[in-house]
Formats: C-alpha cells, structure tokens, sequence
C-alpha cells in the first residue's frame, strides 16, 4: 500500500514535467511510497510519450488517457481520486515540483492526530523574472491544530495551492468533494468546500510544501491566460463560494475575508494584463455587461455591505485600483470580530464570576460552615 497517491493534470507540460518527476524520485518519504497518477488531457507535444515511458519503466506510475479535452483541471483531478489506491492524496500540477521533504511533512501532520482531514502548508511563488516570494503559514508552533474550521478567519487568507495540501482521501468521497469540470477556478470552490465540510485540520507554520512556477506570458498555464472567458468563469467561482457560505453557515467576518482577498487578487489579474495589453478594455467592458458579473454583484450577500457597492462602482467606472476598498472592508470585519470575540469572552468570564460568587454565598451561610467555625478558629490560632 502506497502512503500518498499523487495526481498530476498534463496538457502540453513536456518542458516541465522532467523537472516535477525529479522532484517527486526525490521525496524523504520514498519514491517507492507514492503513486505517481498522470491524466493526460490530450497533450499534442511529447508530454504523453513522457509520461508513457516512465509508466513503463516505474510499477508504481498510472497513466490514464482522457478520449477528448476536458478544457480544465477538474475532470483530470477527479479521475485521480477514483483511481487512487493510498489512503491520502496531494494534487501537484505538473509545471511545478516539491521540496525534497514536502511529502514527509505533510504526512507526518496529518497522522499527528486522529481524524484530521486536511494538512496545509506553505509554498514558494516563482515568478517568471526568477523573483521568489514564500507565502508561507505563520505561527509560533511547528504545526497548528485547527477544530473549528468553520470558524477559523485565517484559513481564509489562505490560496487554494492544491499542491501544499495533503487530503485524506476517505474524507473527500464521504462528504463528495469534487472538483467542479466547467470552470477554471475550480480548485478555489474544492478547497473551500473541503475546509467547510472537514472536522479537523493541521497547519504546517513557516514552511514551503512546493515550488509554484509562474509561467511567462507566452507560455501562460490555463488559470493565468487572463481573458474574458476565465474573467467570468472566475466570478462563477466566486458566486459559488457565497452559496457554499450560505449553506454552511459561515460568519459574515470569514466570509467577508475570503470575497474581499479573492476579489483583490482578482482586480490585480485585470490591472496588470490590462497594462501590457493581453486583456483588452473592450472585454472588460463586456464583462461588466455580462450576466456572471451581474448575479454576482447582486447576491444578496451584498445588500447591506455599502463599502463592497463602492467598491464595484468604482471598478466599472475603470477604477482598477481601488483596491484598498477591499483591505479596508477585511481590516474592519477583522477588527469588528476581535471586538465581538472580547465582548463574548468578557460575558462568559462576568457569568463565571458570578456564579463563583453565587457558589461562595451558598458555602458561607451553609449550616456545616457555621458548624466548623470553632475547628476553623482552633486551626488558625494553632498556626
């Protein structure tokens, strides 16, 4: 039995995968304990040849071949989890690679308690100009345990980075979590979903599972090549998100993070592919126009929330940098939730004391206090 099935979409990767593979033969966990899972989504260069080989040369490598494109990397990644044999999953895109113990790490979390069914770590950012930015999980403890993840606001500040999180598999078929197949953002609902519908997580704090590769702009992976077409299916993802907070009866403070940060990222994407002129404006104007960004904009999260109906008047008159809108509406639910959290602990801690207190009025006028004064008068005269 393998310890970590890996699952790896491939479309047209020949000029990385060599690179991931390595990295995979190079785990501290062992290469003989993984099962390497490529689904190949009709690559048309040598990705498939690739692949084919190594299934030849390596008994635990499964190559499956999908008869048609299916576009995106959802249905690729739920053929993995049906034809997984290991009792956990990590998904790693094949332009990218792990860190030798990123396996390791992550298994060990994960089986630090039981039932934990998600263990989440960092990763490193490789942008295409060779800048590095970690965004790694901050914390003071080597790993944090998380029980309440419904309620836990820093998971949603998190990116979904499928590749730095280790999945008991188990876990994903009881609750039916799966990737959606029609959309391009759909790791953003799956991690989400996941984190609702779990019971117990693990944070690995100030550490880099994997290695995510920015591609250049001539050679952009599917959810980078911004165009109108993933500019709408990224506000799909987004109206989503609000349905599954609906659902699942997350707070309006966890909620508000996570539509405020993916929003920004969102807004960035627009800007900058606006600026070196691979998004053109006419497309944005068609997206403002369109019905995704419409239902989205009129989700009755937004109702009540003045400072998100700013925010998109200001973005559709053009305004792609009014970002600081969004860190406003996070600062402000982060501080308004601090401020609940200490009311509610101040109540909790005022109803503690007064029922000490009750609890001590009682003892003092009780007949056996009075019938042991005289023992207690002896005992204090004696030291």
């Amino acid at each position: 039995m393998y310890k970590i099935s890996l699952i790896i979409p491939v479309f047209n990767l020949e000029k990385y995968l060599k690179k991931n593979f390595k990295s995979i033969k190079n785990q501290s966990i062992g290469f003989s304990n993984i099962e390497v899972i490529f689904v190949d989504d009709c690559s048309s260069d040598n990705s498939s040849q690739i692949i084919d080989k190594w299934e030849e040369d390596y008994n635990n490598v499964k190559v499956i071949h999908l008869d048609t494109n299916s576009g995106y990397g959802g249905k690729p990644r739920n053929i993995g989890i049906e034809n997984a044999s290991s009792d956990y999953i990590l998904f790693l895109d094949g332009d990218d690679y792990l860190n030798d113990d990123g396996l390791e790490r992550l298994y060990n979390a994960i089986l630090e308690e039981e039932d934990i069914d998600i263990a989440i770590g960092g990763y490193t950012r490789l942008n295409s100009d060779n800048t590095i930015k970690e965004k790694k999980i901050r914390g003071d403890e080597e790993t944090s345990i998380i029980s309440n993840p419904k309620e836990e606001l820093k998971l949603m500040g998190l990116a979904p980075a499928l590749a730095s999180k280790l999945f008991r598999k188990n876990f994903l078929i009881e609750n039916n979590v799966k990737f959606r197949e029609d959309i391009s953002a759909q790791d953003l609902i799956f991690v989400n979903e996941a984190y609702f519908k779990s019971s117990k997580l693990i944070l690995i704090n100030n550490y880099s599972v994997y290695n995510y590769n920015i591609r250049d702009s001539e050679d952009k992976s599917v959810s980078h090549n911004i165009n109108l077409k993933t500019l709408k299916n990224s506000l799909k993802a987004y109206t989503a998100i609000l349905k599954l907070c609906k659902d699942y009866e997350i707070n309006e403070y966890m909620t508000t993070t996570l539509i405020a940060n993916n929003l920004y990222s969102y807004v960035n994407r627009i800007r900058d592919n606006l600026e070196d002129n691979t998004l053109k404006k006419e497309d944005v104007d068609e997206l403002f126009e369109s019905d995704d960004y419409k239902t989205f904009k009129n989700s009755s999260f937004f109702e009540k929330n003045y400072p998100f109906n700013v925010f998109f008047s200001n973005l559709e008159y053009g305004d792609f940098k009014n970002n600081y809108f969004l860190r406003i509406i996070k600062r402000n639910k982060i501080y308004e939730k601090r401020y609940h959290d200490n009311i509610k602990e101040y109540k909790r801690l005022k109803a503690e004391y007064r029922k000490l207190k009750k609890t001590q009025k009682e003892i003092f006028s009780s007949t056996s206090w009075k019938i042991t004064k005289p023992l207690r008068n002896i005992k204090g005269k004696l030291n």
